[in-house]
C-alpha cells in the first residue's frame, strides 16, 4: 500500500481491510493479482481511479466507450512487465489477451 500513488485517505482504508482480512496469512503467500483480486470492487475502483484509470481512457481505441465500461476494464486488468525481446503476439494466432501498453513499444 505504501507504494501506491493514491490519497492518503485511500491508503488507510486499504490497509485497514488487509489488516483484518490477512491476519491469518504469511507475507510470503501474498502475490499481488491475488492481494488486488481481494479487494471489494468498490476499493478496486478507487485504485484504479489514481493508478491506471487515466492510462487507459486516453487510449483511442476506448475513446467512446461509457466511463464505468472503462472503470470495470481497469480494475480487472494486471500489470505485466515484459522484457524488451519478448512475444506478446505473432501475426496469425488467436489471442485471449489484451494488451494496454503503458510505456514502450510493440
Amino acid at each position: 500500500v505504501k507504494h501506491l500513488r493514491v490519497s492518503p485517505e485511500l491508503k488507510d482504508e486499504l490497509s485497514s481491510f488487509f489488516l483484518h482480512r490477512l491476519d491469518s496469512v504469511a507475507v510470503s503467500e501474498l502475490i499481488s493479482d491475488r492481494i488486488f483480486d481481494a479487494l471489494p470492487m468498490y476499493l478496486k475502483v478507487q485504485v484504479v481511479e489514481f493508478t491506471t484509470l487515466a492510462s487507459v481512457t486516453n487510449c483511442s481505441l476506448f475513446h467512446g466507450c461509457a466511463q464505468g465500461f472503462v472503470t470495470f476494464l481497469c480494475a480487472s486488468l494486471r500489470e505485466r512487465k515484459l522484457d524488451s525481446l519478448s512475444v506478446v503476439a505473432r501475426k496469425g494466432e488467436l489471442c485471449n489477451e489484451l494488451y494496454v501498453v503503458a510505456a514502450g513499444v510493440l
